[in-house]
């Protein structure tokens, strides 16, 4: 098992930062569905921002 931390394909569609959400690779491979699929929703963390989006079963594929 790798130890190795993945950046998800997503931005805040407000401000575009990127979620400040980490996960061990291991994780990432768990994560199954259709591309478009809903995993979880997130709210921004960039202050003034707080915009809740959703991340979606590609943003884990497509981690980089």
């Amino acid at each position: 098992m790798s130890d190795r931390l993945l950046r998800l394909s997503v931005r805040c569609p407000c401000c575009g930062a990127p979620p400040r959400l980490r996960m061990p690779l291991a994780g990432y491979e768990t994560v199954r569905g259709e591309p478009d699929d809903v995993v979880l929703t997130y709210e921004c963390h960039v202050r003034k921002c707080g915009a809740i989006y959703e991340i979606r079963v590609h943003h884990f594929t497509e981690a980089t």
